[in-house]
């Protein structure tokens, strides 16, 4: 085994130094031990699908697939966790968008699939316990009342993980959610890095761009299947990675912050 060497570090992937993962999502590379395709992407002007590394989403190559005024529109979100959990989504109209017009979508210059309200992605990651870890990179919308990235996907009003105007995070499920108020922290429109754990029912956390939230100790439910972007009140912006983990990362969550930080520069 090697590690891919810059100056005198050695830089690992997330999942190769945090590892246990239930289910990754991203458009970067999320182990440096593998090159996998990240998404497969089904172009509007023949409807042709093809699979895509995340170094060919950002090279160029994909936009070229796509074509010069044609739409990419991402028909399945692969697993890099190694599960096999990917997040798919059939149905044209559903799928969120990845090219525009021949142009590479992007949120701080990296790569993102847009929402625009009806898309979404079912997944089969299903969580029957209490632990629960949750980071997030996406946009939050700032016109919308509710924006939610998470939500149960058996369910039309049950969500587990979102944002509401103008910076309320919430975590939790039907009645027995978490608020917790963010605003003059989160600057809306622009990517948030979102943490979310559960140590026990009874014993939840909220963390955005670093900052913590006090504990919360409402009791919640669990047993459900993972949708991204809430039934009940849907993303309708940006996303750019999700990892979920069905255990309490606390004593990770600093170190797994300050990876994805580094590659999306979301906060200082």
């Amino acid at each position: 085994m090697s590690w891919i060497i810059t100056g005198t570090q050695k830089n690992k992937g997330l999942l190769d130094e945090f590892s246990g993962a239930a289910a990754a999502y991203s458009l970067r590379n999320l182990s440096l031990l593998s090159n996998p395709a990240v998404v497969r992407v089904r172009r509007d002007n023949d409807d042709a699908e093809q699979d895509f590394t995340a170094a060919e989403v950002s090279d160029g190559t994909l936009a070229a697939w796509v074509g010069a005024g044609n739409n990419g529109f991402v028909q399945t979100w692969y697993d890099q966790s190694g599960n096999g959990n990917d997040a798919t989504q059939v149905t044209a109209a559903n799928q969120p968008e990845i090219v525009s017009g021949g142009t590479l979508v992007e949120e701080n210059g990296n790569a993102a699939l847009d929402f625009t309200g009806s898309q979404f992605f079912n997944t089969s990651v299903s969580f029957n316990n209490a632990l629960i870890s949750v980071f997030a990179v996406n946009t939050y919308n700032n016109v919308l009342q509710t924006s939610g990235l998470l939500g149960a996907q058996n369910s039309s009003s049950d969500f587990r993980y979102m944002i509401v105007n103008p910076g309320f995070v919430y975590f939790g499920n039907g009645s027995n959610y978490y608020a917790i108020d963010q605003r003059g922290i989160l600057n809306l429109e622009t990517p948030v890095l979102t943490t979310a754990i559960a140590i026990s029912s009874q014993n939840r956390q909220i963390f955005t761009n670093g900052n913590a939230s006090s504990v919360n100790t409402t009791n919640y439910s669990t047993g459900f299947t993972l949708r991204i972007s809430s039934r009940y009140q849907p993303l309708n912006k940006p996303a750019q990675e999700l990892i979920v983990y069905p255990s309490d990362q606390s004593a990770n969550r600093a170190a797994i912050e300050a990876n994805i930080n580094t590659h999306y520069s979301i906060y200082p």
